[in-house]
């Protein structure tokens, strides 16, 4: 069985759908091959790439981002949205894409579909996209009248060894996989099935190996996330409670190595002290780490200005952590956010409950500032 982690593509950003829903978008990162390298980091070796833009208007948007990501990792890279002619499919296979996948082609235009698989052989893949019992197409923005399993009968005639399926109800929603779905395609075609759409689980992963079919990982990628929280002060590690009678625990690069290498999803870096000293974040220390981890890195402590975001991701950071600096000027978060996009801006508070009210503090936790955190 093969896992492979998968990356929507739109602006040149990797971002996720929640159940196919344009105006639903999350946008995990602007630098998709950085994002695909991590995969590679973390033992995938084959990545699954959808240009949403092409699968909604035909056009090949996110080449330059997919040759990108191509030219980065040694993965096998497929590619699937907006092929709809020969030309397109030459020009993925000539950048170096290890198969292509026909969507709306291949259910709009069956002559297409046979040249393809007649010219490239199983570097053609299709895209199943079902919601009901019926196929979608245009980046799943609309259903024919074609039902799934007469469309799987017709691509199995036609010489199609691979397919990836999409139960579109579950994409995104990180609910379950339709493992009975996949039973019942598995059990009627000789079909290769990547299933795609809510795999979220070990336990979803283990159902779709028991079935002999491979797994495209759910584009929200996990569950649960385990992110350690690093606190520093002055250049150390350190732990207390409530702010208060601080311990030194280690040095912040080789405890951020450590859970690196440990399996963390992401880390947190926070100079606890530096908003409320009135000094800059440490940057030293921020840049040693950030090259010997490979996994997201959060940065927060002292950030009043647009210029302290550049400066911290400059150093490596993957995101900026705001608490007092925003307190002080709500604006710089959408400045911020303007400027580096939105996946890099992180909004923290601290909370204390005072008077049966959740009530956020700044500077460390030492003021008061009456704001009620819920409102």
């Amino acid at each position: 069985m093969y896992i492979l982690p998968a990356i929507d593509l739109y602006n040149g950003s990797a971002v996720r759908l929640s159940k196919g829903d344009y105006n639903n978008m999350t946008v995990y990162s602007n630098n998709p091959p950085e994002f695909a390298e991590k995969f590679q980091k973390s033992g995938a070796e084959y990545l699954h790439v959808v240009d949403l833009e092409g699968a909604k208007d035909g056009t090949t948007a996110n080449f330059d981002t997919v040759k990108a990501i191509i030219d980065k990792t040694d993965m096998k890279v497929e590619i699937g949205g907006g092929i709809r002619t020969d030309a397109v499919i030459k020009k993925y296979i000539d950048a170096g894409v290890s198969r292509v996948i026909l969507g709306t082609g291949a259910v709009m235009d069956s002559l297409f579909l046979e040249r393809s698989v007649r010219n490239y052989g199983d570097k053609i893949a299709v895209g199943v996209d079902i919601k009901g019992d019926y196929v979608a197409i245009k980046g799943w923005l609309e259903v024919t009248e074609v039902k799934c399993f007469d469309f799987c009968r017709g691509l199995e005639r036609i010489g199609v060894k691979t397919i990836i399926c999409t139960d579109i109800s579950k994409d995104g929603m990180l609910g379950g996989t339709n493992v009975e779905l996949y039973k019942k395609l598995n059990d009627m075609f000789d079909l290769n099935i990547i299933a795609s759409g809510g795999v979220s689980s070990i336990d979803d992963i283990k159902k779709l190996s028991e079935l002999n079919i491979h797994s495209q990982e759910d584009r929200k990628m996990i569950t649960k996330r385990i992110i350690p929280c690093l606190d520093v002060k002055d250049g150390r590690v350190v732990k207390g409670v409530k702010f208060e009678g601080l311990n030194d625990v280690s040095s912040p690069v080789s405890l951020a190595e450590f859970y690196s290498k440990s399996g963390a999803d992401e880390l947190v870096f926070y100079d606890i002290t530096a908003s409320a000293e009135g000094r800059k974040l440490f940057t030293d220390i921020l840049t040693e780490a950030a090259e010997k981890i490979f996994i997201p890195l959060t940065v927060g402590g002292g950030i009043n200005t647009v210029e302290d975001f550049d400066r911290v991701l400059k150093c490596g950071a993957d995101k900026v952590s705001v608490n007092s600096g925003a307190i002080k000027n709500p604006a710089l978060i959408s400045e911020a956010a303007k400027k580096y996009g939105d996946q890099c801006v992180v909004l923290s508070a601290d909370v204390k409950r005072v008077d049966g009210r959740f009530t956020v503090f700044a500077r460390g936790g030492r003021d008061n500032t009456g704001m009620d955190a819920i409102e």
